[in-house]
C-alpha cells in the first residue's frame, strides 16, 4: 500500500526552505506573502479561514519569554486547523543535555514546522541545518555578536501595516510615531531599509513623513 508521507515523517530535504531572515527571499516572493496575509486577514473577519494547516503540528521553542509572538503563532496554528505545542526553556534540553543537532533531528520526526525564539541566531542556523522540516525564526537577539536582533515575522507584519496604511496619495501620518494611529517599531523600519522590499515602500513612506513634517 502506498501511503503518502506527511512532512513530519518525510526526512528528505528536497525543496525544503526555512524562514530565517528576510534576505533569503526575493521581492516578488515577499510581496506575494503580503497579498496572502491580506486574504487571510479578510477571511478571519468573515469567519472563513481556510484550513491550510489542517492536522499538522507547530513546535514553538521559546528560550525567551514572549507575549505577542507566542499568542499570535498559537492562535494562527489553531485557526488554520492545526495544533501548537509550547516548548519553553524548562521543557526541553536544547543545547544542554542534548545538542542543537540532536534536538532538531528528534523534533523533525514529531512535528511539521518549528519556530524558535532564542538569544543566538547561530543556534537557529544550526537547527535549520540539521532539520528536515521548515524552521521559522521567531526572533533572535544576537545576530552579529551584538544585540541588533533579527525578527523577520515582525518585519512581515510591519510591511503589511505599511501596505495597508500608506496608499500612494495619502499621508503617512497614521504610521508615523505620534500620528495617532498604528506606529511602526523603529528598529523594524531600520531593518527594512536593508531589505530588497524597501524600495517598494520607500517613496510612499518618505513622502508621507515629509508631509507630516511640513504640517508640524
Amino acid at each position: 500500500m502506498n501511503v503518502q508521507s506527511s512532512s513530519a515523517t518525510n526526512l528528505h530535504k528536497k525543496d525544503l526552505r526555512h524562514f530565517l531572515n528576510m534576505n533569503q527571499f526575493s521581492k516578488k516572493e515577499i510581496l506575494e506573502w503580503i497579498e496572502l496575509m491580506k486574504l487571510l486577514k479578510d477571511a478571519r473577519t468573515r469567519n472563513a479561514v481556510p484550513q491550510l494547516f489542517k492536522n499538522q503540528s507547530l513546535g514553538m521553542i521559546f528560550q525567551q519569554n514572549s507575549t505577542r509572538t507566542r499568542v499570535s503563532f498559537e492562535t494562527a496554528a489553531t485557526l488554520l486547523g492545526g495544533h501548537a505545542l509550547m516548548l519553553g526553556a524548562g521543557d526541553i534540553h536544547l543545547g544542554k543535555k542534548e545538542t542543537v543537532e540532536d534536538t532538531a533531528r528528534v523534533l523533525a520526526r514529531m512535528v511539521d514546522v518549528i519556530m524558535i525564539r532564542t538569544d543566538k541566531y547561530a543556534d537557529i542556523e544550526r537547527f535549520a541545518e540539521y532539520s528536515s522540516i521548515p524552521i521559522i525564526n521567531a526572533m533572535s537577539t544576537d545576530v552579529h555578536g551584538d544585540d541588533t536582533g533579527n525578527h523577520p515575522t515582525q518585519c512581515l507584519a510591519d510591511l503589511l501595516t505599511m501596505e495597508e496604511h500608506l496608499p500612494p496619495r495619502q499621508k503617512a501620518r497614521r504610521c508615523d510615531d505620534g500620528g495617532g494611529g498604528r506606529s511602526l517599531d523603529a528598529r523594524s523600519v531600520a531593518r527594512l531599509r536593508a531589505f530588497q522590499t524597501w524600495g517598494h515602500f520607500q517613496n510612499h513612506f518618505s513622502r508621507g513623513l515629509s508631509s507630516a513634517a511640513e504640517r508640524g
